[in-house]
């Protein structure tokens, strides 16, 4: 019975060493993620740049002539929106590297 007894002893100290290295491992990550966290917080203070949306590029896409679709703006980043948005790019490249068109 001793024997038994020894085993089962040493089965929960292996079983707690296990939780013991996980919650190791787990506080690690977390604190990791915590400073990734805070950095890109930082970041977008530091920023402050307002990211448009997808309505309001579409809007501009079309001020400036270019073709958003049959849809027109409807605030979602179809295949036309995208074509347009590349063109439109595009034009500007090579409008800053060659000239107007």
């Amino acid at each position: 019975m001793k024997h038994i007894s020894i085993r089962c002893f040493l089965a929960f100290c292996l079983f707690v060493f296990g939780l013991l290295i996980m919650t190791i491992g787990l506080t690690i990550v977390m604190i990791h993620n915590q400073d990734h966290i805070q950095h890109l917080e930082f970041e977008l203070t530091l920023c402050k740049a307002r990211i448009p949306t997808i309505r309001e590029i579409q809007e501009k896409l079309l001020d400036k002539g270019y073709d958003i679709g049959p849809k027109g703006i409807d605030g979602k980043m179809g295949e036309d929106t995208i074509k347009a948005w590349e063109t439109a790019v595009c034009n500007q490249y090579a409008a800053k590297y060659f000239g107007e068109p």
